[in-house]
């Protein structure tokens, strides 16, 4: 049987800031809460915490008025004409250029990244950004985490012509 203020399983404000010690003057006071459970002004979390739904963890959540997403700030570091390239983060670019032309149906050599946010067991997906000109349009671009702090990705022609060397080019990617 129901407690009065109780509503079997559920628990209203009343209840929790009432008769329930532990809660006393703790939701009215901070999280303006109304009598649904509903948090009806801003709430700043600190520290970096975890949110969790159900078994699983999750992070990095903004919820808005109709939608719930992961956010990432892209990180883009300088220009480069390199092999070897360093940017750290969960969303990042890479803006660099070919180190050699590829002829059709061939794979570049790798560009090999480092990022302190890959783990060993990551994944990585990534594509080109931007306006890409000449055959590396039509190139597959592919990611492959080397380790923990590093992955390798390389272009295999694909557009029926060579790609030029120097061709510059943007890649996005994201880890997961």
């Amino acid at each position: 049987m129901a407690q009065p203020g109780n509503k079997g399983s559920k628990k209203t404000i009343d209840f929790l800031t009432t008769k329930n010690r532990n809660f006393n003057n703790i939701l009215q006071s901070y999280l303006s809460l109304t009598d649904g459970g509903t948090v009806d002004s801003a709430v700043t979390l600190t520290a970096s915490p975890t949110l969790s739904a159900g078994a699983s963890s999750v992070g990095n959540l903004t919820f808005s008025t109709g939608s719930v997403g992961i956010v990432h700030t892209t990180t883009a570091a300088a220009s480069a004409d390199a092999a070897t390239y360093t940017v750290h983060g969960k969303r990042f670019e890479v803006r660099n250029q070919l180190q050699a032309a590829i002829n059709d149906d061939e794979t570049s050599a790798p560009f090999v990244v480092t990022n302190a946010s890959i783990a060993s067991d990551s994944i990585v997906v990534g594509g080109l950004s931007g306006v890409i000109a000449g055959g590396l349009s039509e190139s597959v671009m592919h990611a492959v985490v080397s380790g923990s702090n590093t992955m390798r990705f390389m272009f295999t022609n694909a557009g029926g012509v060579a790609v030029a060397d120097n061709m510059t080019f943007t890649a996005s990617f994201v880890v997961l």
